[in-house]
């Protein structure tokens, strides 16, 4: 018998162009490029020029942005986020993940 493997990777490979930070957040807003929160522990190591700490959810993760809506309507919003940097002055998130706090 033969034992075949599968794996689905639903995350971002860690590596020096992404980081994690995990935290509550506790400022959100949102802009034509997207959903910008900050969290109450900072920015990851990787957001080299943030403005006051804000990292971006852009418009095309509708998914992540309607999750980090929902989560921050509820008060219920511990997330831990993987960003990459930009040249602009937030970090771009490409994943939230709920967590308990």
């Amino acid at each position: 018998m033969r034992v075949i493997r599968i794996g689905v990777r639903l995350s971002p490979e860690p590596g020096p162009r992404c980081s994690i930070g995990k935290g509550k957040i506790i400022n959100l807003t949102t802009t034509t490029d997207g959903v910008m929160i900050i969290l109450d522990t900072g920015v990851p190591t990787n957001c080299v020029n943030p403005y006051l700490g804000w990292m971006l959810i852009p418009t095309s993760y509708g998914a992540m942005a309607s999750l980090t809506l929902s989560m921050w309507l509820r008060g219920d919003a511990h997330v831990t986020v993987y960003t990459t940097p930009t040249t602009d002055t937030y970090c771009a998130v490409n994943q939230v993940d709920p967590v308990e706090p």
